[in-house]
């Protein structure tokens, strides 16, 4: 007989006001589904993420690699967005055996893979896991694999993971060692931690095991392991990890002080023992840990025996390195052999358990043998109250619906690994797998943020707002779907550019180099055809500017004005005479005296130099019969000024 630690009795209390039902909002399954897969054996959500293990995956005649699919929520809808697969997949990896995701962060465990991190070492059923981050265009990549420090055959590490922030934790159920990889000990089991560092490598801090840990030297002929099993499943957030360990009937709460994970807590009470399989899942969410014991007999008055109906354990941190045991939870329409509490999961004031066992509907009907339910719970008051129990809407026997669960806010996902059959009910496709969605938001709120780099003088508009300063602005938005879409924009602005323009004589040239240009006449803000390099030489006095593009960025320079073209003497313009003029490319330039020395140019009519010499007899044979007949000026820079002669090739 069990010694009654604490009873929880709530005949009394006033029944509070619940939230709105959970409505089932869609089934998933993998697009590329086939027999056995048993996809969903192993499920978590974390805001618009859902990720569902299908370990029994095969890949061509390879039994049994595994793989996960990510599902990311569209409006009231969730859609498959990727498979992830393990890198160096083999026969009987059993990748997607367990999951987690938190963030941009994903951790898959393959306790069956052998290798280690760098595709040696071989060693049987050591076991490894993968971690996926998701890049800038929203697409998870795998960014490393992991495996334990001292892996030895056997020790399926990846058979349970956990994921919060920079931190991940990996159980290895079946690991023999203690902390430092010494003192043998049969399958009694530990737990891995490994944190992201500033460069974005998950590094392995510590080993942690129960500071009791078992010898497991004891058999009972009808049971094949009664060992302790730490590490059977993990927690964490922030700096707490909670781990499992079933045949030990604990769980054990770690608090990091110092930088050091320290066992502070045995999460136990009086009335359970190893054979309740107490801490066969655990999940922890800020202060609140549950405990999953889903062959647990009475209920939560300690009352109503009923074999192997199960149970989850409620604890809470009441001061650094102290949890205390608050509450005992049971359904109210229990039956024998459900296994309630086999899955756990607690996010703020909901907590959803799976019952991969029930039989029974949520009015207590159509009984269809493990089915499988889950139920919700809402936290009142401080006081876990039953607000309703879920079921498929296509429930089939041996569906085992409840196997796993998560939940995420308002969202949560029920996983069915021995579903057959697609959404519509069609493609039977025995132990495919399946998960159901759930969710109490008529119009759940969708939310997204957006970085926008924009040039100086550039705006961006979301919604109704315009933002032409930097800063982070937040604007509500109806969805697609109806609903509230709040949209965070972070606004910066690129480096000015450098738009500078220097004049010599009458050639200007831009002051930034390395860019693309392109000259304007200011008169109308036209371009001028061809004028694309740094320098430019009008041909017409007036006002020019230049569009410098500097990567991805323009900027116009200001208008100078030229009023030297052709501007000298005409004592001086008659010293310098062309002949024949028209020509066919070839002419006589004649030029007193003092003009030798002086710099001859030819300009097109885009006013680009095209021909250059330096005068050195009064009469100079020019020949430039390769030119295409038109329109050129000849530009004679002297002492006493510019000479300008228009030049007509026929």
């Amino acid at each position: 007989m069990k010694t009654v630690a604490q009873l929880f009795i709530l005949t009394f209390m006033a029944v509070p006001a619940f939230s709105q039902d959970f409505e089932e909002i869609v089934k998933v399954v993998a697009d590329d589904r086939e027999t056995e897969d048993r996809a969903a054996w192993s499920v978590d959500i974390s805001g618009d993420f859902a990720i569902m293990g299908a370990y029994g995956d095969d890949y061509g005649a390879s039994p049994n690699m595994g793989s996960a699919y990510l599902y990311q929520r569209d409006g009231l809808d969730w859609v498959q967005i990727q498979k992830l697969s393990n890198s160096d997949q083999e026969s009987y990896d059993r990748f997607g055996w367990s999951v987690a995701i938190d963030g941009d962060y994903a951790i898959v465990g393959a306790y069956g893979e052998d290798e280690d991190e760098d595709g040696a070492n071989s060693l049987s059923k050591a076991g490894s896991a993968y971690i996926f981050e998701r890049d800038e265009d929203g697409v998870w990549v795998e960014v490393q694999k992991i495996v334990a420090a001292d892996r030895h055959a056997g020790d399926e590490f990846g058979s349970s993971v956990a994921i919060h922030g920079n931190t991940a934790v990996v159980g290895a159920h079946i690991d023999d060692t203690d902390e430092d990889g010494l003192n043998w000990m049969y399958h009694s089991g530990s737990a891995y931690i490994f944190e992201r560092g500033a460069d974005g490598v998950w590094t392995q801090t510590q080993k942690i095991v129960a500071s009791d840990r078992s010898p497991g030297t004891e058999f009972d002929p009808d049971h094949e392991d009664w060992n302790d099993r730490f590490g059977e499943s993990v927690g964490v957030w922030n700096d707490f990890i909670v781990v499992g360990a079933p045949f030990a009937s604990k769980a054990y709460m770690f608090e990091k002080v110092g930088g050091v994970w320290t066992e502070v807590s045995f999460l136990t009470t009086a009335e359970t023992y190893w054979l309740d399989r107490y801490g066969q899942d655990v999940d922890i969410d800020s202060t609140t840990v549950m405990v999953g014991a889903y062959t647990e007999d009475e209920n939560s008055a300690l009352l109503d025996y009923m074999k192997n109906a199960g149970a989850v354990y409620v604890f809470n941190r009441v001061a650094p390195g102290t949890w205390n045991y608050t509450q005992k939870i049971t359904p109210a329409d229990r039956s024998v052999g459900d296994h309630f509490g086999l899955s756990v999961s607690i996010d703020g004031d909901y907590m959803i358990s799976g019952t991969h066992q029930d039989n029974h509907d949520e009015n207590t009907e159509n009984d269809l043998e493990n089915a499988g339910s889950a139920y919700i719970y809402e936290r009142t008051g401080g006081v876990w109250f039953e607000i309703q129990k879920l079921d498929a809407s296509d429930r089939e026997i041996e569906d085992q619906f409840g196997i796993a669960v998560s939940i995420s806010g308002n969202t949560a996902i029920v996983g069915a690994y021995q579903q057959d059959y697609t959404p519509e009910g069609t493609d039977y496709q025995e132990d495919a797998g399946a998960a159901y969605i759930f969710t109490n938001e008529t119009c759940p709120a969708v939310s997204s943020s957006q970085d926008v780099v924009l040039c100086v003088g550039e705006s961006v508009t979301v919604g109704e707002s315009t933002y032409d300063a930097a800063g982070i602005y937040t604007d509500i938005l109806l969805s697609a779907a109806g609903c509230d879409s709040t949209v965070t924009t972070t606004v910066s602005f690129e480096a000015p550019i450098e738009t500078g323009v220097s004049i010599a004589g009458i050639t200007l040239t831009a002051e930034l180099d390395g860019a693309s240009y392109q000259w304007i006449d200011c008169h109308d803000n036209s371009p001028i055809s061809g004028a694309t390099d740094q320098s430019y030489t009008p041909t017409a006095n007036g006002e020019y500017a230049v569009i410098v593009t500097d990567g991805d960025c323009s900027d116009t320079s200001s208008c100078t004005a030229i009023t030297t073209v052709g501007l000298t003497s005409n004592s001086l313009q008659n010293q310098v005479s062309i002949y024949p003029n028209p020509n066919k490319g070839e002419f006589i330039l004649k030029s007193n005296a003092g003009m030798i020395g002086a710099q001859l140019e030819i300009l097109n009519d885009l006013g680009k130099v095209i021909y250059t010499q330096s005068i050195s007899q009064s009469q100079e044979v020019i020949s430039l019969s390769d030119l295409a007949g038109g329109v050129y000026m000849l530009r004679l820079a002297t002492d006493e000024g510019l000479v300008i002669k228009k030049v007509i090739v026929e």
